[in-house]
Order: structure tokens, then C-alpha cells, then sequence
């Protein structure tokens, strides 16, 4: 969904930010690390935060190195104003109703049975 909201290239200069390394030990952190990096992030850029003050000013100086440059629209303003699509028809309004749609067939197929 994300990324039907952003487009591949805004999506490039998004960053996750993983917080709470100071209540879990390294090991279990790097695993549910990976797991979001492997299965919702698709191996994009992320950062720890570390709870910390100077964690907190090198995740901002990443984000602002990252924003330099050549500015990104999302894809869905693109395809709202610059196509102007219905939200319906855009790749995020196309791809929220695919997972609502999804989420109600898991939810109603159990009642099917009774």
C-alpha cells in the first residue's frame, strides 16, 4: 500500500525508522528487523533509533541528505492532480480496496461454514 501511495521513486527517499533497541536485546531486534525489511520494506532504507539525542540527529541528517536533490511528488498526487484520477482510480484507491476487499473475505469466510 505504501507504495502505491508513493511510486517507485518518491519511495526511494522514504526511510523506516525502527524505535524501542534500548528494551530489546540485539539478536531479537535484528531479527524483527529483517523480518520488516524482508516482508513490508522491501530491503529499503531504514534506521535505528536508539533513544537517544544523538540517535535522534543522525536519523534527521539522514532524512535531510535524502531530501536534497531532485524533489519527488507522490504518485498518488500525480495521478490526482496531474492525471486527474478519482481517488478510486489511483494505484493507492485501486490497492485499498484490493486489501479491504481481501480482509472481508478472510473475515466472512468462516461465517459461510456455519
Amino acid at each position: 500500500m505504501f507504495r502505491e501511495l508513493c511510486g517507485d521513486r518518491a519511495l526511494k527517499k522514504a526511510v523506516l525508522v525502527t524505535t524501542m533497541w534500548d528494551e530489546v536485546d540485539e539478536s531479537t531486534g535484528e531479527i524483527r528487523e529483517a523480518e520488516l525489511q524482508n516482508y513490508f520494506w522491501d530491503n529499503a532504507a531504514h534506521n535505528r533509533f536508539h533513544n537517544t539525542t544523538q540517535s535522534g540527529w543522525e536519523i534527521v541528517d539522514d532524512l535531510v541528505r535524502r531530501a536534497s536533490g531532485e524533489k519527488q511528488a507522490l504518485l498518488l498526487q500525480k495521478e490526482l492532480v496531474s492525471f486527474g484520477q478519482d481517488i478510486s482510480n489511483t494505484s493507492a484507491g485501486r490497492g485499498l480496496y484490493a486489501g479491504i476487499t481481501s480482509s472481508l473475505k478472510r473475515a466472512i469466510k468462516p461465517l459461510l461454514r456455519l
